[in-house]
């Protein structure tokens, strides 16, 4: 029984192991996206950075905006044709405006 056991702990290490390798990968690629995204849309995302006036309310202001985007995710996972953005641009939308709220966070402490 034990060499039973010990098999199939073996294999599932294996099998972890391997989807834990490939979801690392999947995840660089991810942030390799939001970079590229950033890149792409950069007047979008700088101007929330420009304009103090769309974060009057700080941290509030930024739950807002994510919240909006997570309104937004919702609405195309319950859509069944999507105008002009994926339910994939919808969750990188998200991470990225996630990404600059952290970074906001952090330059505003630094001052």
């Amino acid at each position: 029984m034990a060499t039973y056991n010990t098999f199939h702990t073996e294999q599932f290490r294996k099998v972890q192991d391997t989807l834990t390798r490939k979801h690392s990968a999947q995840i660089k690629r991810v942030i390799k996206q939001m970079q590229d995204t950033l890149t792409v849309k950069g007047r979008d995302y700088n101007n929330l950075h420009s304009m103090p006036e769309h974060l009057i309310f700080g941290d509030k202001s930024w739950a807002t905006l994510l919240t909006i985007k997570a309104h937004r995710i919702a609405s195309v996972i319950d859509s069944d044709q999507t105008s002009n953005e994926s339910l994939d641009d919808s969750i990188l939308d998200l991470a990225n405006y996630a990404a600059a709220y952290l970074a906001w966070r952090q330059v505003i402490q630094d001052e």
